[in-house]
């Protein structure tokens, strides 16, 4: 199963491809001007975080999936430490990105102890099995947002990017647009790689569950990003 990284379902790609466009508002903003005097600063920056409401729903979400899959793995702690993260992002709550730094090198920790862990678990007992029916609801949340927000952080970082050069000459806007906007462009950026591994445990997850009799969705079956 390692590594095991195909198309992603085609519902779920359907959906990213015909999702809402603008989801975030993202006009164009980001003219030039003098000094940049025609870049709205305020809606990149409302737009930035609107992304992080979305992200803190998906990642919230991935955390208690893996959460309740490392519970039924045995991993206890790890188990309770992750669902207390899933919950404080799931619950709408958006962290800074020195937070979001070290929140997503945590949980890419728990990726890679369940790619490792469920490749070659024995059979579960019922209360894993549980376990294992409770993730299946966070997974395909969790990747079905991040299948939503991906396109439109992209989206919403090249125009920041545009800003950036845009408000070269003009150093106090300049400054107001990175400082406000340092969390969102680390999601953007870092984004994809971590879904990129989340899919391998995704996989994982979708065959150990189902390997021990529970029902997984063909929605997150063999999912790439």
């Amino acid at each position: 199963m390692k590594g095991l990284l195909k198309s992603l379902s085609a519902g779920l790609l359907t959906l990213a491809i015909s999702g809402p466009v603008g989801a975030l508002g993202l006009d164009d903003v980001t003219g030039g001007g003098d000094g940049g005097s025609d870049v709205d600063v305020g809606q990149l920056v409302s737009q930035g975080d609107g992304l992080m409401g979305r992200f803190s729903l998906a990642f919230g979400n991935m955390n208690l999936a893996l959460a309740n899959t490392l519970d039924a793995l045995g991993y206890k702690e790890k188990a309770e430490q992750l669902s207390a993260r899933g919950n404080f992002y799931a619950e709408g709550n958006i962290a800074e990105k020195d937070a979001v730094e070290r929140d997503i090198e945590v949980t890419r920790e728990a990726v890679a102890l369940v790619e490792e862990s469920a490749d070659s678990a024995e059979a579960v007992s019922d209360a894993g099995k549980e376990a294992l029916a409770s993730a299946v609801p966070h997974y395909v949340k969790g990747v079905y947002e991040a299948t939503q927000l991906l396109p439109e952080a992209q989206k919403w970082a090249d125009s920041v990017s545009s800003g950036i050069s845009s408000l070269s000459s003009n150093p106090m806007k300049l400054n107001e647009l990175r400082s406000s906007t340092a969390a969102p462009i680390f999601v953007a950026t870092n984004l994809p790689s971590f879904m990129e591994s989340f899919a391998g445990a995704t996989n994982n997850f979708v065959a150990f569950a189902r390997s021990n009799d529970v029902e997984v969705p063909d929605d997150i079956s063999n999912v790439s990003f």
